[in-house]
C-alpha cells in the first residue's frame, strides 16, 4: 500500500510540477476557501477551516479531514498526495 501512495504521488509529480513545492510552502499557502484538488487531478472541495495540522473540506456531503502534510501548492490552489478513493474512505 505504502508503494501505491509513492507511485500515485510520484505520478502527480510528474503531470504538474507546481505541485512539487515543499510542504512548508502548503501550509502558508493553506487557507479557508481555497481549493483542494486530489493526487489525480479532480477538485475535491474548499478549505472549510484548518485545524490541528488538517484541513477540513466538505466532500459527498460530510465533512473529511486531510492532513496539511499531504498538501502542496498549485497555480490553482492546494493538492493532496491522496487519490479521490483514498479519501473517500476518510
Amino acid at each position: 500500500m505504502n508503494s501505491l501512495k509513492f507511485l500515485v504521488a510520484a505520478a502527480a509529480l510528474i503531470a504538474a510540477p507546481a505541485m512539487a513545492q515543499s510542504d512548508s510552502s502548503a501550509a502558508t499557502s493553506v487557507k479557508k476557501g481555497v481549493m483542494v484538488f486530489s493526487a489525480d487531478g479532480r477538485r475535491i472541495g474548499r478549505v472549510d477551516f484548518i485545524r490541528d495540522n488538517e484541513v477540513a473540506i466538505i466532500y459527498n456531503g460530510r465533512f473529511i479531514k486531510i492532513p496539511v502534510s499531504t498538501l502542496s501548492s498549485t497555480e490553482k490552489g492546494v493538492a493532496t498526495t491522496l487519490t479521490r478513493a483514498e479519501i473517500g474512505k476518510r
